[in-house]
């Protein structure tokens, strides 16, 4: 059934087959979903993720990939991690994984390092929670975070 002119007809006649054929190819097939969909494979989103990690690591001299936030640490290891640094009192960037299991993988496979959090500082990788422990209590993660300058931080 069709409307027109708000009465509704059962049968329309005289209709030109050719032209409905046209502007049904001309509007449906103009619509978005008939756009072409590219495809991400898994190894695209594997290198995408790459080089958000390698961005973050280069455009911020101390930072610390972590379960949580500074302020909500979802784990022992990283609340230790923001204790410890927090300790130093030097401006820091963190990067929730939690929020981003996709990316967690990622940093794992990319850093060879198994666990979270990481600690990277002037595009160094340092260590997990571990390693950050025994640099404190060994007083040498002072000396590495203080060669960060004030100019690197911003």
């Amino acid at each position: 059934m069709i409307s027109k002119v708000g009465r509704v007809v059962s049968r329309v006649f005289h209709v030109n087959k050719s032209m409905v054929r046209q502007y049904h190819v001309s509007t449906v097939m103009k619509h978005s979903d008939f756009d072409k969909v590219v495809k991400t494979t898994p190894a695209d989103r594997e290198a995408e993720l790459v080089k958000e990690i390698e961005s973050d690591i280069v455009n911020n001299p101390i930072i610390l990939y972590m379960k949580g936030t500074k302020t909500q640490p979802m784990c022992g290891f990283s609340r230790a991690a923001v204790q410890v640094l927090d300790a130093y009192q030097i401006p820091y960037e963190t990067r929730d994984m939690v929020a981003n299991m996709e990316m967690k993988e990622a940093l794992k496979k990319w850093a060879n390092w198994p666990t979270i959090p990481q600690l990277y500082v002037r595009q160094e990788f340092i260590g997990g929670w571990d390693i950050m422990k025994q640099l404190h209590e060994e007083e040498e993660l002072g000396d590495i975070l203080s060669g960060v300058d004030a100019e690197e931080q911003l």
